[in-house]
This record gives structure tokens, sequence and C-alpha cells, in this order.
């Protein structure tokens, strides 16, 4: 198992350096909302492993830092695909509302952040107050799993709404606009399909719980 740790953290690091790069990079908004996407993923894995390799050791203050972002996966996988399909819908002020449960999430995290490092390891590592690292304190004090379920939640909606747009999409937009993006669509299948993989994923996970050890 350390060794699989281990080749997981390789990767969560070459993945942070990758998706850093592209987000440097000045490109058209669309590729923003969806590097964003990958480069939560890549923060989460690299936090989570941290923990199981005891890296967290020296870096208590991620803990939990990455908790708040992982609500921005449905709202910035929308946004992506919505400004590719639909590149003269700009982003407007009302679309900030997308955010809104990753700031309450944030708000609700404030207790946890303002801990010390060492509380923060006692947190980590203290066995004997939780059950399961899954039960250990998030949002408002909640459950780490019920935050997760309710994360699931936000997500499959943003899902079927990406769903509906490519459906919509390939219903109603002309064969010579399709076959002039076709390579483009086919990788937003694609993408949507992983994304939708990766939600069941998580979501049997959080159900579940009780049979898995971490997340």
């Amino acid at each position: 198992m350390s060794n699989l740790v281990a080749s997981f953290f390789s990767i969560s690091l070459f993945g942070f350096i990758f998706t850093s790069a592209f987000l440097i990079r000045r490109k058209p908004l669309a590729y923003y909302f969806f590097i964003s996407v990958y480069f939560i993923y890549v923060i989460s894995l690299f936090v989570n492993l941290s923990i199981a390799n005891g890296l967290i050791v020296k870096l208590p203050h991620l803990y939990r830092i990455v908790s708040p972002l992982q609500f921005l996966f449905g709202p910035l996988c929308y946004l992506f695909c919505r400004t590719t399909l639909r590149p003269y819908q700009k982003f407007q002020n009302k679309d900030l509302l997308h955010f809104i449960p990753f700031l309450v999430s944030t708000i609700g995290l404030i207790p946890i952040f303002m801990l010390s490092g060492t509380e923060k390891l006692e947190f980590i590592y203290n066995k004997g107050l939780y059950p399961s690292p899954w039960y250990k304190p998030d949002t408002f004090g909640l459950a780490y799993v019920v935050v997760l379920r309710l994360k699931f939640v936000v997500f499959l909606g943003y899902l079927i709404f990406l769903w509906k747009m490519l459906y919509d999409f390939k219903k109603h937009a002309s064969v010579e606009l399709q076959q002039n993006n076709r390579v483009l669509i086919a990788w937003l299948l694609f993408d949507t399909t992983i994304q939708s993989f990766l939600g069941i994923a998580i979501f049997a996970s959080a159900i579940w719980a009780n049979y898995f050890e971490n997340t």
C-alpha cells in the first residue's frame, strides 16, 4: 500500500505542476474553467495522500483546505461546457450564484482553519474521538461524510445540466456546425463521462463509508 500511495503522490505532484503551467498561460475563458477542475482534483489528491504518507505533519494547515474547493467541481464543469457550446452566452454577475456553496462551506470551516497546526494534527491522528476519518468535522461541524454527500447532490444537479446541454446541441445544431466541431464535441462527451464516473465513484464511497478506511 505504501508503494501505491507513493506512486499516486508522485502523480499528484506532476498533475499540480502540469495544471499550474496551463493556468498561468493566457488562454480562452473556457480553458480556465476546464483546467481549474483538474487543478482541484490534483490538489485534493495531494492533500489526502499527504495525510496517508505523513507529510501532513509538516504541512498541517493544508487540512480541510480543499474541502470548500470541491464544491466548485459542478459550477466549473458546467461553465466550461456552456462557454464551449454557447460562446455567445457570456459570464455575467448572476453566474456568481454558482459559487454560493463554495462560499458557505468556506465560512463554515473558519473555526477549523483558525486552529493551530498542533490542534489540526490532533484532529487528523486522534482516532479515539472519531470512529474513522469519514466522521471527522467539516463545514459547520458536520461529519465529512455528510458534507461529501452534499457535494455529490450539488454535483449531480450540474451533471444533469451538462448532459442536457450536450443533448440539445446534438439535437438542434446544424450538421455543418457539428461536423466543424466534432473533435471538440467528442472531447466534451469524453470529459463529461469521466466526471460522471468520478461522481458516482465518490458517491458510492460516501454511501458505504463504513466499508472504507479513508477517502
